[in-house]
């Protein structure tokens, strides 16, 4: 990001922080749905940046942050909740909702668990089942550390990823493989490799764990054909039924992208829930927007620059610069 583009977006953040302040202070906020997302998960005391994975990957978020983010809700009297949950009426009881979700399957995320178990709260993680049975490393970090050992800036590699962003899986991994090596897939450590098949049985038995679809090899779906696209969702359904003995019933589409044909793809594939990566509140009634349930909004939440609790603010207040502007 550039230097004019960076300052804008703080002075933004920083003017959506203070309506956000005045906002919750003055009103009530609209009863909705919200959804964080988050990926890799640092260790408490982190004193570096690691170098195994992406930024954006990890965007600094400790379990120390996810716990702040889980009182923070509770605080606010938000009842937290699993997918399922979206499907039972209850008009009396509306208040509002949070859906805690971790997509890509980081080993380092079975770190929540406990964290889930002692405020006895759900959340969905989304596996990318090719990388769990192969304990491979996930794309954009591969490209991440063999460009910056290779002296590349973060700028030229994020533009590099987005890049990426437009090919298939198999393209992605012929390129990677053919410039940095067979063994570039390698994980380095806990911190990048992916759950393994026994950890996501093991944590699939925990009764706050909801395992969701987030394809085979994070394929970004609106690359493929309309059947290759079918192919991979509803292969990826049966091979965690397998793996678990439980079908998913929500998706996570890689980067957040969809469109109305893979709607059509998920609904036959048998999901009756998909989540998007639009930043915005889900109001009430859940699912009366585009795409209806199977193309739910959500936001990231990052460690760092920004202050945490500035960040929830935003998502909790109805009134935002940001979505003016997008209006």
């Amino acid at each position: 990001m550039n230097p004019p583009k960076r300052i804008l977006k703080i002075i933004s953040f920083s003017i959506d922080a203070f309506i956000a302040k005045i906002y919750l202070q003055l009103k009530k906020e609209r009863p909705a749905l919200v959804i964080p997302y988050f990926h890799a998960i640092l260790p408490n005391g982190q004193s570096s940046l690691p170098i195994e994975i992406h930024p954006n990957s990890h965007a600094n978020i400790t379990i120390s942050n996810l716990r702040a983010i889980i009182e923070y809700f509770l605080m606010n009297d938000y009842q937290f909740i699993k997918p399922r949950d979206l499907f039972v009426e209850k008009p009396s009881l509306i208040k509002n909702m949070c859906m805690l979700t971790f997509d890509d399957g980081y080993f380092n995320n079975h770190s929540v668990v406990p964290l889930l178990n002692e405020y006895r709260v759900p959340a969905v993680f989304f596996l990318s089942l090719n990388h769990v049975n192969e304990n491979k490393a996930f794309w954009w970090d591969v490209l991440y550390r063999e460009e910056a050992k290779r002296t590349k800036s973060i700028g030229e590699i994020n533009k590099e990823i987005e890049y990426f962003k437009s090919k298939t899986a198999t393209e992605i991994d012929l390129f990677i493989r053919d410039k940095f090596g067979k063994k570039a897939f390698e994980p380095w450590s806990d911190l990048d490799r992916p759950f393994s098949l026994k950890e996501v049985k093991e944590i699939s038995m925990d009764k706050y764990v909801v395992i969701g679809n987030h394809t085979l090899n994070h394929d970004i779906l609106t690359n493929y054909s309309f059947e290759e696209a079918k192919n991979i969702v509803q292969t990826s359904q049966e091979s965690v039924e397998k793996l678990i003995g439980v079908v998913p019933e929500i998706i996570s589409y890689p980067t957040g992208t969809t469109s109305p044909q893979l709607l059509q793809i998920a609904r036959s594939c048998g999901l009756r829930i998909g989540v998007t990566t639009n930043p915005k509140k889900n109001y009430f009634p859940i699912g009366d927007n585009w795409g209806g349930k199977l193309a739910l909004h959500r936001f990231p939440i990052k460690g760092h620059p920004h202050s945490l609790m500035d960040q929830l603010n935003i998502i909790r207040s109805d009134i935002t610069l940001r979505n003016f502007l997008r209006t």
